[in-house]
């Protein structure tokens, strides 16, 4: 997930928080959609994007099905390998970094990360931004709308439809890049066999709860439900309880996917 798709998504949560705690508990799946003309009462909604949720169950996500034993190996290997590097990372790298880097350094490093200078160049700190603060106020009071049939607005909107098309084309093929390389590194037997996987081993699947249990644990929670009103402070708490841990489980639409069938990518700790 990039950075900016995360941002995206903090925000509406943040926005949203209040819609969130009053849903009734359940499975959620929380969708994205950038506001436009088409999107209904626009002007309640703050940003460029509006938040969606619906309800879910389970059975939606067994539909979507499950990883394959290949795929399993694959994530297994991957995962063990993670557990090698950090391991070797902590044993021989991490303790010559303490003694070499020093508080003062560690700062300096921080305050000149490329993600935190492109913020502060532009920020009301840098003395040559003063100028540019006047001239953007200045243009927002002289602006004027243009007509339709403006030649340049035409052209502005074809850039930006070719720029869109050119990041999702780029995007699209890093992503198949991303998924084909680590197929093919972590989908190796000779790799799988040195970090103790099994290339002809099938994973096995965590049993399912029985019906009997299921029964038994949806007739105590219908009945700790149903006595929320009365008093007593334990009664309460054990009510509860058993609603909170039915609250809602909180999706966006990529995690949902990749809860379903787990989209093949780098190990975030590789």
């Amino acid at each position: 997930m990039s950075g900016g798709v995360a941002r995206k998504e903090h925000a509406e949560f943040s926005s949203n928080i209040d819609l969130i705690d009053v849903l009734p508990p359940g499975l959620y799946e929380a969708t994205f959609e950038a506001k436009d003309a088409g999107t209904a009462n626009a002007d309640l909604a703050s940003g460029q994007w509006v938040m969606r949720c619906e309800a879910r169950t389970l059975d939606d996500i067994r539909a979507m099905g499950g990883n394959s034993p290949d795929d399993e190996r694959r994530f297994e290997a991957a995962k063990r390998v993670s557990e090698i590097n950090l391991a070797a990372y902590r044993k021989f790298v991490q303790p010559l970094i303490k003694r070499m880097v020093t508080p003062e350094l560690a700062d300096w490093m921080r305050n000149v990360h490329p993600l935190r200078a492109q913020y502060e160049a532009f920020s009301s700190q840098n003395p040559f931004m003063t100028a540019v603060k006047a001239a953007a106020e200045h243009v927002k009071e002289q602006r004027k709308p243009v007509s339709s049939d403006n030649p340049f607005l035409a052209f502005q909107e074809s850039i930006s439809k070719q720029i869109v098309h050119a990041l999702d084309s780029w995007r699209d093929s890093q992503e198949a890049l991303s998924e084909a390389v680590f197929l093919a590194v972590y989908g190796s037997p000779t790799l799988q066999a040195a970090v103790g996987v099994d290339p002809q081993s099938t994973p096995s699947r965590r049993q399912e709860m029985s019906a009997e249990h299921r029964g038994r644990l949806q007739a105590r929670t219908a009945e700790l439900t149903s006595r929320v009103g009365e008093g007593g402070f334990a009664r309460r708490r054990s009510a509860r309880f058993s609603m909170s841990v039915r609250r809602a489980a909180w999706w966006t639409s990529a995690a949902w996917k990749r809860c379903a069938r787990s989209v093949a990518t780098y190990p975030a700790s590789l």
